[in-house]
């Protein structure tokens, strides 16, 4: 009897496990999901607020496509309400309403979290009720801190890929802010040469820097880029300025 008892617990736990195969992964990317979207809603700008709530936008497509293995209820439309939210976000043109539509995604991202935390627990007298071995109980606990263990180890990764774009973000503040100072400085002191030297001309800083709202969301390597080709700039523009001082009365 003990048998079918086993073979009944077994067979319920392997349909249950493959119909919520997907659920496992979902839960690691609902986290990165609601992370990113609370980082949005703590940005102090419009640029790092769009910013993060892509990124939560590419973390709940994520979640979708992996639901077609995840039976677990709500967790779809709550998905398809979370996306249909932040897609609006890029078009918006004030604080406010893009806030609104991450917020109500964010919000959605906790009731996902709570629902799959519900479907990928094991509750053993839903699933058998029948009388199960105190090996096949140690099993059952084992596989529930498997579980706990792998939420705990997505959770650690999408905090530390949250923490990695911050200091990104900050990385790229630093270069802008120091370049746009140095650049100041140069024309500064490429002004006063020519000054001295009695020329009328004076170069300007237009067009050599932008501001950290237009550069954020570039790379690192793209934001050198640009300053380089600025200095460069600047560089020749001075040095035409000088190859005619001597024309100049």
């Amino acid at each position: 009897m003990k048998r079918i008892y086993l073979f009944l617990f077994l067979f319920c736990a392997y349909v249950s496990s493959f119909s919520q195969s997907g659920c496992s992964d979902a839960q690691a990317h609902i986290v990165y999901a609601f992370n990113n979207a609370k980082t949005s809603l703590e940005a102090n700008n419009f640029t790092h607020l769009k910013y993060y709530a892509d990124k939560s936008l590419e973390a709940f497509k994520r979640v979708q496509n992996v639901l077609s293995t995840c039976d677990c209820e709500s967790v779809e439309n709550y998905t398809y309400e979370s996306i249909e939210k932040l897609s609006k976000v890029p078009g918006t043109e004030k604080m406010h309403d893009a806030q609104y539509f991450v917020a109500k995604a964010k919000d959605y991202a906790q009731k996902i979290i709570t629902q799959l935390d519900y479907c990928t627990s094991l509750d053993v007298t839903a699933a058998t009720n029948y009388q199960i071995t105190d090996l096949e109980k140690e099993q059952l606990r084992l596989q529930q801190q498997q579980n706990n263990l792998i939420r705990q180890q997505e959770a650690l990764k999408a905090q530390l890929a949250k923490q990695k774009e911050e200091e990104l973000v900050v990385e790229k503040q630093q270069l802008i802010l120091k370049t746009n100072a140095a650049i100041t400085k140069h024309v500064q002191a490429y002004n006063d040469a020519l000054h001295a030297l009695n020329s009328k001309t004076t170069i300007k800083e237009d067009g050599l820097k932008q501001s950290e709202n237009q550069l954020i969301s570039k790379s690192v390597d793209e934001i050198k880029t640009y300053y380089l080709k600025s200095i460069k700039d600047l560089t020749t523009n001075y040095m035409n300025v000088l190859s005619t001082l001597d024309l100049e009365d």
